[in-house]
């Protein structure tokens, strides 16, 4: 926060209502930079679904490779065979079919969290636009609602 220059002075008197909406702008701002930190999260785990899903196909694809090369080995991926599969910090082992499936929902679920994150993030925007110009109208020069 910086103050007046030299020589310019704050005549303006600051209401009730104007103090509240310098509250209710500061509050967005705050949750806005959690909905961020969230949306960045969500977007790392999109991409690691991402991969995640495209290994499995690769795998997929390099068994149907080896059963028109070869006829039924021991060492052509079964759908049973167990890959293993992060939920959390954890990785655990599950069936091929099941780790795809469960890779396939996950990241529709990321996709549904990260949709609703942008339509708060674009509320918030729009709010924080409407308060700006308030404020913005109110106490031109005097009041300072850019970050640095």
């Amino acid at each position: 926060m910086s103050l007046l220059p030299r020589g310019k002075e704050n005549n303006i008197e600051v209401t009730w209502e104007d103090q509240k909406n310098i509250n209710e702008f500061s509050t967005l701002i705050q949750k806005k930079d959690l909905l961020m930190d969230d949306l960045k999260l969500y977007q790392q785990e999109k991409e690691y679904l991402t991969d995640v899903i495209g290994e499995l196909e690769l795998l997929e694809l390099e068994d149907d490779d080896d059963d028109d090369l070869e006829d039924e080995t021991d060492d052509s991926l079964d759908k049973s065979k167990k890959v293993q599969y992060k939920i959390g910090d954890t990785l655990v082992f599950m069936g091929y079919a099941e780790a795809t499936e469960r890779a396939n929902k996950d990241n529709d679920l990321n996709d549904d969290k990260i949709s609703k994150l942008d339509d708060q993030l674009s509320d918030i925007d729009g709010k924080l636009t409407k308060l700006k110009s308030q404020l913005y109208a109110k106490f031109g020069d005097n009041i300072n609602l850019e970050r640095d």
